[in-house]
């Protein structure tokens, strides 16, 4: 923790992901080891394969869920996370129906992971 943001999307999202597990994130692999997401992620014990969409609508997040859906579908140990610059009612809803775990820049979170469940809502964009 404690590290400076990162310049890119994904590089903010993992600085977030470290706030909100409280724990230092390591980076496993790109877009290959990820299995549909972006980035493979490592952290308190738990694999995040991390998808970024510049946006949290409902086109945005539909497509996350087709491509975090080997992901979700339990043929990995990896938890799908979509992560967004801020996450909308409509796309947090499609994301609870397909059960993908998410985060936004702005610091809310749905995680449910293995040996963690994290919800932070209501912080503005």
């Amino acid at each position: 923790m404690g590290r400076a943001p990162g310049r890119g999307p994904l590089d903010q999202a993992r600085n977030k992901l470290e706030e909100l597990v409280g724990a230092e994130v390591r980076v496993l692999g790109g877009r290959e080891a990820a299995r549909g997401g972006d980035l493979l992620l490592h952290a308190a014990g738990t694999t995040y394969a991390v998808k970024w969409k510049a946006a949290g609508d409902a086109a945005n997040v539909g497509s996350a869920v087709r491509d975090l859906a080997s992901v979700r579908r339990g043929r990995s140990k990896y938890v799908a996370v979509l992560a967004v610059p801020f996450m909308g009612e409509i796309g947090s809803r499609i994301c609870a129906e397909a059960k993908l775990s998410w985060l936004d820049l702005s610091g809310n979170a749905w995680i449910d992971a293995p040996k963690q469940r994290i919800r932070i809502l209501g912080h503005p964009n």
